[in-house]
């Protein structure tokens, strides 16, 4: 009877070593953005709607970028990501723009637990089952004041993307 305990403990622990040396990760993953969202609703195709969804804005192919995480700890794609779209706002015109870090060098990106965090300084963090991941991102506004002047403002996006 104490054998059967002494193996029971045994693999109790290496199990439970095993769980944790198979903790979810993004490392060979590519996941794409389905949702792009910003504090301040925005008209951008001119339908008369203004939405915090970009998505629901414009043609998704322009913002629907994907991000793949090697199995070197790089992040792939290697160019910069920057989005820039003239909107009118109340009779103004508004050009938003959405620039996300320059991916040249590939830069390299550390996980810890549901946190992912790249070089450049993104911060995301991943869904409990790793099939989503949400990334904040700068999404800047330039709005020309009539007068010659442009003001410009900041905005942080939430960027959701998905597992494939």
């Amino acid at each position: 009877m104490k054998y059967i305990g002494l193996v029971l403990l045994v693999l109790t622990l290496s199990c439970s070593s095993d769980d944790n040396q198979n903790e979810l990760s993004v490392k060979g993953e590519t996941y794409i953005a389905v949702s792009y969202k910003v504090e301040s609703a925005i008209d951008i195709n001119g339908d008369g709607i203004a939405s915090i969804e970009l998505f629901d804005e414009s043609d998704r192919s322009m913002l629907g970028q994907g991000v793949y995480f090697r199995e070197d700890n790089k992040v792939y794609p290697p160019n910069p990501l920057i989005v820039c779209i003239d909107a009118t706002e109340d009779g103004d015109v508004v050009n938003y723009c959405a620039v996300i870090a320059d991916y040249n060098p590939l830069p390299t990106y550390t996980q810890n637990k549901n946190a992912v965090t790249i070089d450049n300084g993104m911060e995301g963090e991943v869904s409990a089952d790793f099939e989503t991941i949400v990334f904040k991102e700068v999404f800047y506004k330039s709005r020309n004041n009539n007068d010659g002047t442009t003001t410009r403002e900041q905005e942080v996006a939430m960027v959701t993307y998905q597992k494939q």
